[in-house]
């Protein structure tokens, strides 16, 4: 079905807002899918996306951190609709629990990662 989602961002001096809210269809796992391995990884390591059945012709792929600090972001070109997006862990990643997500034109996927 559909639900809405809206951020509330409260500032330092305790004042705060809402974003818009923004509705957003779930249409279940038939319509594409992605698997991150190997997790966890180890520091330095590469650590793998593989998509299958993605629509759109690009995926964006961000890494952040728990506090949301973005360590990695890349578009990539999608030539076929199964493949396979290596993303680098190099030794500015600090070890730690991390949130990878790959979103396409109208899709959206998020899986976390443990770097040790």
């Amino acid at each position: 079905g559909i639900s809405f989602y809206r951020l509330k961002q409260i500032d330092l001096n305790g004042s705060f807002s809402y974003s818009n809210a923004v509705p957003v269809k779930y249409v279940g796992t038939n319509h594409g899918q992605v698997n991150l391995f190997p997790v966890p990884v180890n520091q330095g390591e590469t650590v793998y996306l593989d998509y299958k059945s993605i629509s759109g012709s690009e995926i964006l792929i961000v890494l952040r951190d728990i506090q949301g600090k973005e360590y990695y972001t890349k578009t990539h070109v999608i030539a076929n609709e199964d493949g396979l997006i290596g993303i680098p862990t190099n030794s500015t990643i600090p070890k730690g629990i991390y949130l990878i997500v790959a979103a396409s034109e109208n899709q959206i996927y998020s899986q976390k990662l443990i770097i040790r």
